[in-house]
């Protein structure tokens, strides 16, 4: 974070030469966590926009004028397209894509559309020409690959609602139930750093869970948590979530 801290300050001292400050500037893309951390460092007097509303990885902007428009952020959307049964999921399009060498803050939030057999990649502007002529399959699927049009960016796929009964809203009992694992195989992914709780690693297994957490699990899921909806006949707490594809 260190380093994300100087970029930050750089950006806000060019934006206090304002003289020489013709453009705006950008800083992406960022995790959740990252941005958190570079707006705080920006007092947040900066804007931020992942190509699409409410996305995950966003880029961060200042300009003179205060926030950028959407318009300005130097995002390009990628639209892959295969005709294989298979579908090839986020991991396999990342995957893919930071095998070409290239570094994670050049790629955003990839939108899988299973049932349309599509996928909308978000990418940093600059980088995005080399992406169209190197990436070619992602997982084991031949893609097609070609620059997104308005036509082609759906909303993501809403989440699946889930409900399950735990007996303790302790981080490790409500990660355990949600992602169908033991309790103890989810303290151990809390104690090993694996769990993000609001795109922050939480190694307490005891830390409570409260409605509209967010809980990501690395390699397994991403997931938000609901109000307790009372207790079952066996005196567990009814509890309904969402889970992200």
């Amino acid at each position: 974070m260190a380093v994300l801290a100087a970029r930050v300050r750089e950006l806000c001292a060019a934006a206090g030469d304002k003289a020489q400050w013709d453009e705006a500037r950008f800083l992406g893309f960022l995790s959740p966590e990252e941005f958190t951390h570079a707006s705080a460092c920006a007092r947040g007097a900066c804007g931020s926009y992942g190509g699409y509303p409410n996305a995950e990885r966003v880029f961060l902007g200042l300009s003179k004028n205060g926030p950028p428009d959407e318009s300005e952020y130097p995002i390009v959307p990628l639209l892959a397209v295969w005709r294989d049964a298979r579908t090839p999921g986020h991991r396999d399009f990342l995957g893919a894509v930071l095998a070409l060498g290239l570094k994670r803050e050049c790629v955003g939030d990839i939108c899988v559309y299973t049932e349309k057999r599509c996928a909308v990649i978000y990418t940093a502007a600059h980088m995005a020409g080399f992406i169209l002529d190197n990436l070619k399959s992602a997982g084991a699927v031949s893609i097609k690959l070609s620059r997104a049009q308005p036509d082609d960016i759906h909303a993501p796929t809403p989440p699946e609602e889930r409900c399950v009964s735990v007996s303790s809203m302790r981080l490790d009992c409500v990660l355990a139930a949600m992602c169908g694992k033991s309790r103890s195989a989810a303290a151990e992914a809390i104690t090993l750093g694996l769990v993000r709780l609001n795109s922050l690693v939480c190694k307490k297994t005891d830390r409570l869970v409260y409605p509209d957490d967010r809980i990501s699990l690395k390699g397994l899921g991403k997931y938000k948590a609901g109000a307790p909806q009372g207790l079952s006949k066996k005196g567990k707490i009814r509890l309904c979530f969402f889970k992200y594809n």
